[in-house]
């Protein structure tokens, strides 16, 4: 409980780490409402960690409903900065057409960036997209 107070106190003075951290501890406790208020805070400061656990909260429907366009803007903003989880969940948003219109192309864009970077998941879906031709031309050895 000391160390909530001393981060809560420090997160109202402005500390952006602070903030991240309580937005990340109302995250586990399940208060989503609030999680949501810090995380956004420091989202809109730049933090990729804190703009990828928005958008997964908005994703998944953690707040009050889905909402995929809110998920695909803060994905695609945490994407940009090189975080491979969301490059992946926006290339996937795009293949699916979730939030924005289906695209292949940008779709294996994205998912080639997290599938680069090691992350298994992309590269198995990308794997996949060049047997299917799925944004990619069909290619049986890649």
């Amino acid at each position: 409980m000391l160390e909530y107070n001393k981060t809560k106190q420090l997160a109202e003075q402005g500390d952006i780490d602070a903030q991240y951290n309580l937005g990340m501890m109302y995250y586990e406790s399940q208060d989503y409402v609030e999680a949501v208020k810090w995380l956004t805070i420091v989202a809109e400061h730049g933090n990729k960690g804190a703009q990828f656990a928005v958008g997964k909260m908005y994703y998944d429907g953690e707040i009050t409903t889905k909402n995929y366009v809110e998920a695909f803007k803060w994905f695609h903003k945490a994407a940009e900065q090189g975080l491979k989880e969301a490059q992946y969940n926006l290339g996937m948003m795009y293949y699916n057409g979730e939030g924005i219109t289906k695209n292949y192309i940008e779709a294996a864009k994205w998912i080639k960036k997290a599938a680069e970077q090691g992350y298994v998941e992309a590269k198995f879906v990308f794997g996949m997209m060049y047997y299917n031709g799925k944004g990619t031309t069909k290619n049986y050895t890649e």
